[in-house]
């Protein structure tokens, strides 16, 4: 950012490290440049590398982060009771498949329909396991 200040500039080239034993600073020119004015009420401020080139260098404001209040989380008894809610359905369906005696006897054991039905229910139970995670906050 050069602040529409026209004039001479020095170009250096800095290299250096902590560990480096022999850093340097080479001057590789000095540009001369003619800028245009500044538009109608933009203010012509000099930067503070135009007075202090070692500006650049110094410690900068301290800058203060403002935290989001955390918020607010219901009872944990609310939470537990309405995971019991989520939860009945699954087991009800469980206990219903009981009482009935369903057969899985009639479920393909071979070929492409047994491929079919597998991919079936294991992507029913990674959806289960991606909600599982979910919840879980992994």
């Amino acid at each position: 950012e050069l602040h529409y200040l026209s004039g001479q500039y020095d170009m250096d080239l800095i290299v250096g490290d902590a560990k480096m034993a022999n850093s340097f600073l080479w001057n590789l020119g000095s540009l001369e440049l003619d800028l245009p004015e500044p538009p109608e009420g933009a203010s012509k401020k000099t930067p503070a590398l135009e007075t202090d080139p070692m500006a650049v260098f110094k410690p900068k404001a301290e800058v203060a982060h403002i935290f989001r209040t955390p918020e607010k989380r219901p009872p944990t008894a609310l939470s537990y009771t309405f995971l019991a809610f989520t939860i009945l359905p699954f087991l009800a369906f469980l206990v219903g498949m009981k009482l009935l005696n369903i057969n899985f006897g009639n479920a393909p054991t071979s070929g492409l329909p047994a491929l079919s039905a597998l991919a079936f229910h294991g992507g029913l139970a990674s959806i289960l396991g991606l909600y599982l995670l979910f919840w879980l906050k992994v």
